[in-house]
């Protein structure tokens, strides 16, 4: 999907996406700064909130919806972990995601993250999966380091 355009304007509209994506629009997200990808035909097809940003700690958390699988590439995830590491400045970006999510899981790998397995978070009989990614990590991943950066 090569016409996925990425949107910043509307900060409001990308956080309720997710939140009616993630949750049925039953939880939202409180202070919060958003990236989504669009097109003229369907509108957002994926959203990306950062939030719960702890300025002693100097960490972020992501959360993120798509509709769709074929919106995402390289230079998207790179857009997508540039704003927390490389604008908003975190030493640490952590995201939660359900353990069956496996194509989730295998990119946070792929940047280097380390993954906690908590059980029964995510949902009874469910574990959750707490991805943690150092900034440092990051910038030197096999995606991002010198012979890709």
């Amino acid at each position: 999907m090569t016409n996925v355009a990425p949107v910043f304007d509307y900060q409001k509209e990308i956080v309720e996406f997710v939140e009616h994506g993630l949750w049925g629009g039953r939880c939202h997200f409180n202070e919060a700064r958003a990236l989504g990808f669009a097109n003229e035909t369907d509108g957002l097809v994926a959203g990306l909130v950062y939030h719960n940003y702890d300025p002693i700690s100097n960490l972020i958390e992501m959360s993120a919806y798509s509709t769709r699988r074929d919106w995402n590439t390289l230079e998207r995830l790179k857009l997508i972990f540039n704003y927390p590491f490389a604008v908003a400045g975190v030493r640490l970006l952590i995201a939660r995601h359900s353990e069956k999510n496996t194509r989730c899981r295998r990119m946070w790998r792929t940047f280097g993250a380390s993954e906690t397995l908590i059980p029964e978070l995510h949902a009874p009989g469910e574990a959750e999966i707490v991805a943690v990614l150092q900034r440092e990590t990051w910038k030197h991943s096999k995606l991002i380091g010198p012979n890709h950066g």
